[in-house]
């Protein structure tokens, strides 16, 4: 697995609080574990959970010390599935040494097929300060609006608002982004050097500590 250092290669911003989103009554949970490959649906079944998304880990950036592993999984459940601090079922089995879960917030569609193997995705994992969620919700807003209308932009696909950690101590955020492709990410970063530098403020302004995760969905 690749750390990224430089600065500016993946940063992006995405945050969403409980003043931005309407409140899910679906419990997200996101995992990281280690293996040669990924899971089923048919491995969920008993467990009231939906799989959303799995890949491959293959990069790092942030100053969040995450427990290693080479593979993620994004679930969307009828209910919690960590217990007293505990995991049920498949999640146990996994032996995932990172488990978080919270309220979804799902904020498109979920594609599933061949386009979906051709993006690139970054989940960020995030701790705020919350020093001015105001102050961070229009700094947020500025940045979406610079963004929305640029080629090969990034799409936000869901939010995890995290109420319970297995892990590490329990962060504020899982935002799972993507690009169509890794090309169209590039040409984005290359092309767009002041949305980075915006960014990067936000990041220093807003936030503790965070991990982006540069992901192979499969």
């Amino acid at each position: 697995m690749r750390f990224l250092n430089t600065a500016a290669a993946f940063l992006m911003a995405f945050s969403f609080t409980s003043a931005a989103v309407q409140a899910s009554d679906k419990v997200g949970v996101f995992a990281l574990y280690s293996a040669e490959k990924g899971v089923s649906q048919s491995a969920f079944d008993n467990s009231g959970c939906s799989l959303t998304r799995q890949g491959t880990i293959v990069a790092r950036q942030g100053n969040l010390d995450l427990p290693d592993a080479n593979r993620f999984v994004l679930l969307n459940c009828n209910g919690p599935q960590l217990s007293g601090g505990g995991a049920k079922g498949l999640l146990a089995n996994l032996e995932a040494p990172l488990i978080l879960e919270g309220g979804l917030e799902l904020l498109e569609d979920p594609a599933q097929g061949e386009e979906v193997k051709n993006r690139q995705y970054l989940l960020k994992v995030a701790y705020y300060n919350n020093k001015n969620i105001d102050a961070r919700n229009v700094d947020l807003k500025a940045i979406g609006n610079v963004v929305e209308p640029l080629e090969d932009r990034y799409h936000n696909e869901l939010f995890i608002d995290v109420h319970r950690a297995s892990g590490v101590r329990t962060p504020d955020e899982v935002v799972a982004i993507y690009y169509d492709t890794p090309e169209n990410g590039s040409r984005f970063r290359e092309n767009n050097q002041e949305i980075l530098e915006m960014v990067g403020a936000f990041n220093m302004k807003h936030l503790v500590s965070f991990t982006y995760l540069v992901a192979k969905p499969d």
